[in-house]
């Protein structure tokens, strides 16, 4: 809870600190360390990168079965490409994917909901991409060549890649 705190993040709010932080760690490596290290010690990021990498492989698996089940035809035409995806978004806590601002709303969102909202976040992308991933599947164009595409044409705000009602509240600044 100190370096939460320190951090000028409280534990659990979603009040659209990690975007202040975002902010702030443009300024300063400081800002940067206790934002990472709040996600480490206090909801368990670390497992997503100790040796063997546990908690990643398990959130891709779930992220794989969560396809499956709710947008099967997206599950089968990514033809295993989804663990790749899993281990790249969640690897990342989708800092390399999404732009900033919106990185920093599903950075609220992992505070608020701990990190069970990779997950949702994940769906989110999946069923955001689908349409088009599917269509350009259909004029036979490879999974991955689609989704790297997909991938550069992210949204600039969070709430696309949410469930109905599941909002972050605050909107990102110059939005």
């Amino acid at each position: 809870e100190g370096f939460a705190r320190t951090a000028g993040i409280e534990a659990g709010s979603g009040d659209g600190g990690a975007r202040a932080m975002f902010g702030q760690c443009k300024e300063t490596e400081a800002a940067t360390f206790w934002l990472v290290a709040s996600l480490m010690s206090r909801y368990g990021a670390r497992g997503l990168f100790l040796q063997r990498t546990p908690l990643l492989k398990l959130y891709s698996f779930c992220l794989s079965r969560l396809l499956e089940q709710r947008l099967p035809e997206v599950h089968s035409s990514l033809e295993g490409l989804d663990a790749v995806l899993g281990y790249k978004w969640f690897g990342t806590l989708f800092t390399t994917l999404l732009p900033c601002g919106v990185a920093a709303q599903a950075w609220d969102l992992i505070f608020r909901d701990g990190l069970s909202a990779l997950l949702c976040l994940a769906l989110g992308l999946c069923t955001l991409l689908a349409p088009t991933l599917l269509a350009a599947q259909h004029e036979g164009e490879e999974a991955a060549e689609v989704v790297g595409r997909l991938q550069r044409q992210l949204p600039k705000d969070v709430t696309p890649l949410l469930p109905p009602g599941a909002g972050v509240g605050v909107p990102v600044e110059g939005q």
